[in-house]
């Protein structure tokens, strides 16, 4: 896999731990390959939120977990995500003013 990437290097953008396509006709093409329907995609989107739910809470399930069950039409998961009392007052940084879920 290692090398896959990095003989594919001029195809990805590295940033923060995250990994994304660097060019947006590379992104519509692979999701056209793997998710061609909406229901696969709302189910991608339903395990993602899943697997983020199990993380620690801190950035990165900040960022991630309500906009993936926003994205999976899952509403009483995303509603339960935000009502949590321990979620909900993180969204907001107020050291330098990011907000974490862009819903």
């Amino acid at each position: 896999l290692l090398h896959f990437f990095n003989t594919t290097s001029y195809c990805w953008h590295w940033s923060d731990g995250y990994v994304n396509f660097s060019h947006q006709a590379l992104r519509n093409a692979t999701e056209f390959r793997y998710l061609p329907t909406k229901l696969e995609k709302i189910g991608v989107h339903r395990q993602l939120g899943g697997y983020f739910r199990t993380l620690p809470l801190g950035r990165r399930r900040l960022d991630e977990e309500a906009w993936q069950w926003m994205m999976g039409e899952s509403w009483l998961e995303l509603l339960t995500t935000i009502n949590n009392f321990a979620y909900f007052p993180r969204l907001y940084d107020q050291n330098n003013g990011t907000l974490h879920c862009d819903l």
